[in-house]
């Protein structure tokens, strides 16, 4: 297995280096442009230490993605123009097949609908009302991404909606070990986590009927000033009465 590996590698290595001089660049049609990344250009009304990660996250949302490069050469793309040819050897058809990519172009983007997904994903990180602009370098195959970005919603307070039912007590419990904190900013998929978190919790004491979607969080910022917001969590209406009773294993 090991020498088998071995010997793909030094094949790899090698077939690499032969076609390093070639160029994908014949391949590409007149009127298209390769995609090869995106540039984003941050401006926001404070200083935040997360720079990088909200431009990772912008990056992740443009799809289809640039092609990959190894060591400057985009093999894969390579591999998949040769395998188009007039009877291409058998090495370019195993690593096409192994590594083979369609070429990503330009025109593949879709400007409008990249932007309104971008703003979604900023908004489920609590930065609303951000502004966005992209624009396309036809010349050298990029996204020029202009982002004026809103200060995210931070965390007021979390707690349970008031009520005489025995389980907002055992929720109510629950959010002494949450994660969610006063001054922890505002991100949806952390309140999904949150959810199947306390549902776990939940079933541990006997409610075995019990469901994440059954949890429902409202947030206020009406008591806040600035970017703060309240959470709460209470029950959604019109639950199975089972799922509110906690049982004993042999109550079932």
């Amino acid at each position: 297995m090991q020498k088998k590996q071995i010997h793909t590698t030094f094949l790899l290595a090698a077939f690499i280096a032969c076609m390093g001089s070639c160029s994908v660049q014949k391949y590409i049609p007149e009127n298209e442009t390769l995609y090869k990344s995106t540039d984003i250009k941050l401006s926001s009304k404070s200083k935040f230490t997360n720079e990088y990660n909200v431009k990772e996250e912008v990056r992740a949302v443009i799809r289809p993605k640039p092609n990959q490069t190894f060591f400057g050469l985009r093999f894969g793309l390579l591999m998949y123009f040769k395998a188009q040819e007039e009877k291409p050897n058998f090495i370019v058809k195993y690593f096409n097949k192994k590594l083979g990519e369609k070429p990503v172009y330009l025109s593949n983007i879709t400007l409008n609908r990249a932007e309104q997904l971008i703003l979604n994903r900023l908004e489920n990180r609590g930065y609303y009302y951000s502004k966005i602009r992209l624009t396309k370098n036809e010349f050298l195959g990029k996204i020029n991404c202009d982002l004026s970005l809103s200060l995210p919603y931070i965390l007021n307070s979390y707690r349970v909606v008031d009520s005489s039912l025995l389980i907002y007590k055992e929720i109510s419990a629950a959010l002494s070990s949450s994660d969610l904190k006063k001054g922890s900013q505002y991100n949806l998929d952390k309140f999904k986590e949150e959810r199947e978190r306390i549902d776990l919790d939940l079933k541990s004491k006997g409610y075995y009927y019990f469901n994440p979607d059954f949890l429902l969080f409202e947030i206020d910022t009406n008591q806040t000033e600035g970017k703060g917001f309240d959470l709460f969590v209470r029950l959604k209406k019109d639950i199975p009465q089972k799922a509110i009773i906690p049982y004993r294993l042999n109550q079932i």
